[in-house]
């Protein structure tokens, strides 16, 4: 016959008489004896668990490249036709001086349908919000005429509105790679290529002046609408800028698709470039 059961003892400390004030304080304990009672090792002891040990786990992160870093991208900006007095080396400036920038998710919009029993949610548009970017401003504020300028495109001093087409162009924000075998010598190699199409400057935030800001850098915001948006997940190395570089590995037909997407990528036919990445150019 089994034997066991459970001593327990409980006492209130203060409360429920003349004088005390509050419920009280219990104090008490119960412990198990006999056959029956049971006692539980400490949880993890006297037992491993070899896939998560931590060589394994720094294993998984070196093998990956460790992690991505939102301190590691750049920024490359298009500006339209109709720009006027930029050069290439203004817009490399201008976007050196680019400290924050987000990169924009997806948001599918849906609609019910209930035919019979439960509703169901069907895809019908894809939304993007609009992107923040943030600037330091330099002494000449290129930076900021830089942009002025652009809008003056969508609508002049003289109230007139612009051509939709003479305002647009794209946008790159190039999320890097510690890796130094992913770049080149001169600069670190892309991750990842985010390309936002027909994209413009639709807000040039204010510039705040302040006395007790003496240390500070000058910052304005600039937010960016774009018509979509063309990613581009690249495992290679970055090119030089020559459309003939680094292909030596690549079939002919893979060859033909890069040189026709490069071709029309810098001669800013993103339409063209839009409908490879989706697929509906077909190479065969």
């Amino acid at each position: 016959m089994a034997i066991g059961g459970n001593i327990g003892f409980r006492k209130v400390f203060g409360g429920g008489g003349s004088g005390t004030f509050g419920p009280g304080v219990t104090l008490g304990f119960n412990v198990p004896f006999g056959t029956n009672a049971v006692n539980l090792p400490d949880i993890g002891k006297g037992r491993t668990t070899p896939d998560n040990t931590i060589n394994r786990i720094k294993s998984h992160a070196i093998s990956d490249g460790l992690f991505s870093r939102p301190t590691l991208y750049n920024i490359v900006m298009t500006k339209p036709p109709k720009l006027k007095g930029w050069s290439g080396d203004h817009l490399r400036k201008i976007g050196f001086n680019c400290n924050n920038i987000t990169i924009p998710g997806n948001n599918i919009a849906t609609k019910p349908i209930k035919t019979y029993g439960l509703k169901k949610e069907y895809a019908y548009n894809k939304l993007f919000d609009e992107v923040t970017s943030s600037f330091y401003l330099s002494e000449q504020m290129d930076e900021y005429h830089f942009f002025e300028s652009w809008q003056e495109l969508m609508y002049a001093p003289n109230h007139s509105l612009g051509w939709y087409n003479d305002y647009v162009s794209h946008l790159e924000i190039h999320q890097l790679s510690r890796n130094v075998e992913k770049g080149t010598s001169n600069d670190l190699g892309i991750v990842c290529k985010f390309t936002l199409v027909d994209a413009y400057p639709k807000l040039i935030s204010p510039l705040q002046l302040d006395y007790s800001r003496s240390n500070d850098i000058q910052k304005f915001t600039v937010n960016w609408t774009f018509r979509d948006m063309i990613i581009e997940p690249t495992n290679s190395k970055r090119t030089s800028g020559n459309l003939f570089n680094d292909f030596s590995d690549l079939n002919p037909l893979e060859k033909s698709f890069k040189l026709f997407r490069d071709f029309n990528q810098n001669s800013g036919n993103l339409g063209v470039v839009r409908d490879l990445a989706r697929g509906n150019i077909r190479f065969t």
